[in-house]
């Protein structure tokens, strides 16, 4: 059900950011075709900018920017060098739990053996 939400707002905003564009496109037009003199231009350009700099939803960008992380994480990761390679790691993952009772390690042939308690 949140979803669904999300993908209507998604609409929503883009409608209404396509709405404001036009309604920018349309506002040079009559700059340009002497209509409007320029304070009036300058004061109903700023508004239309304001409003489509706050037409977003954070969620959909959010979302969408994590998304595009994940499908790059490989090349990201190919890429970076050691001091890199920290803050990719922080941003991915929140922890690491090691469970010192249960710990294993593998010996080079791949073997697996009992490592020694403290």
């Amino acid at each position: 059900m949140e979803r669904i939400s999300l993908r209507d707002e998604v609409a929503r905003v883009q409608a209404e950011r396509e709405q404001a564009q036009e309604k920018l496109r349309r506002l040079g037009k009559a700059f340009v075709d002497g209509m409007v003199d320029e304070p009036d231009y300058e004061r109903h350009k700023a508004q239309l900018e304001f409003d489509l700099t706050s037409l977003v939803v954070p969620e959909a960008d959010a979302v969408a920017e994590a998304g595009r992380l994940v499908q790059r994480l490989p090349e990201l990761w190919a890429a970076a060098d050691v001091s890199e390679r920290r803050p990719l790691l922080l941003t991915v993952l929140d922890a690491v739990y090691v469970d010192a009772r249960e710990a294993r390690r593998w010996s080079a042939s791949g073997r697996r053996r009992r490592s020694k308690r403290c």
